[in-house]
């Protein structure tokens, strides 16, 4: 279900939000006015509809001054929704490489569904993600996810989904094995 919710909500937006040519503000140092992380893209964009907060904080960041959260009450919520905390990078100088993504997450209390994912499209739209449940901790955790970019791949996406509770992130590092980290 989640994944059909992901898919959903990707092929509804992501076309039409910010693509990069390398990951930025990867440690959410950056914010804007109403506190979001800069480059980061939230889905669904209308995420406070269904009772979910997205923004950076200074409290006990991993490294540096901030750290991005999300919250939501655990519960019945309208729509049973999730939300999606991510970026989307122009894949043309990953293709054919392996690429890692390592990010330091914390979960407080029961966060119900949450994934790190990394999600590539290849031309003709076919999409194919890997992903990791994230467990519970009340301390910083690195997770890290491995993949190779086909060919053909158009976008790359990643970051962290969750349904409920709250979710720190920080520290994320998006690097091509082979050397090139950015």
């Amino acid at each position: 279900m989640l994944a059909a919710i992901l898919f959903l909500a990707v092929q509804l937006g992501v076309g039409s939000f910010e693509h990069l040519n390398a990951p930025a503000n990867l440690d959410f140092e950056e914010v804007d006015a109403d506190g979001r992380p800069v480059h980061w893209i939230v889905l669904p964009p209308d995420a406070e509809q269904y009772e979910f907060e997205v923004t950076t904080t200074d409290q006990d960041p991993s490294t540096g001054a901030r750290s991005a959260v999300i919250r939501r009450d655990p519960g019945k919520h309208y729509g049973e929704q999730a939300v999606t905390l991510t970026q989307v990078l122009d894949a043309p100088v990953y293709r054919g490489h392996r690429v890692r993504l390592r990010a330091w997450i914390k979960r407080h209390g029961r966060a119900g569904d949450a994934i790190l994912r990394i999600r590539q499209t290849r031309q003709g739209g076919r999409p194919a993600e890997n992903r990791i449940t994230l467990r519970n901790s009340t301390s910083w955790k690195q997770y890290e996810l491995t993949v190779d970019v086909p060919a053909d791949a158009t976008t790359i996406e990643y970051g962290v989904m969750m349904k409920d509770g709250e979710l720190s992130i920080d520290s994320v590092a998006f690097d091509i094995v082979d050397g090139k980290s950015f």
